[in-house]
């Protein structure tokens, strides 16, 4: 008979601004996270500047787990309340994890700040990006066709969406 194994113990998880820009670069240049994400035209990770991406009006979320910085959400508004999202999970956080840090951080957005609709592109190859986007409670809401330019081949991208619903987020 095979004996069931101990329950893991539970992560202490959390979400906050990190506007650190080394602790920003570390997440995004991470090798599992930069070559899936990045288009032909984006500088090799040693060259890639993301200094931008730690100052107003772009928010920077990060995930923490047990205090250990495990990936970043990266808003950038386009008005007031239209904010474009970019993912950066490390590879030890991904499934449960990174999705139970995505209601956290919906809720921190509808908290602290004016958004009230979400939205990412997922390039038509990253399946577990878009799944993510599903399980994230996102849905698709549009397609922008030949639009990511990845190994000389352009891709269509998947336009995935959330409305931020204070009441509906916040309880």
């Amino acid at each position: 008979m095979i004996q069931p194994t101990a329950p893991l113990p539970a992560e202490t998880l959390s979400v906050a601004e990190l506007r650190d820009p080394e602790i920003l670069r570390s997440i995004i240049n991470h090798p599992a996270v930069y070559g899936p994400s990045s288009s032909d035209l984006c500088p090799p990770p040693e060259l890639n500047d993301v200094g931008w991406m730690a100052s107003p009006p772009v928010l920077p979320v990060g995930i923490l787990v047990d205090g250990a910085w495990a990936g970043v959400f990266v808003c950038i508004p386009h008005t007031r309340v239209l904010m474009e999202v970019h993912t950066a999970i490390l590879p030890g956080w991904r499934g449960r994890i990174a999705e139970r840090a995505a209601a956290l951080f919906l809720r921190h957005l509808a908290e602290h700040s004016a958004c009230r609709k979400l939205f990412t592109l997922v390039p038509a190859f990253n399946r577990p990006a878009a799944l993510f986007a599903l399980r994230a409670g996102m849905r698709r809401e549009g397609c922008l066709t030949a639009s990511f330019l990845k190994h000389g081949v352009l891709h269509d991208q998947a336009l995935f969406a959330i409305n931020i619903d204070r009441g509906t987020l916040c309880q």
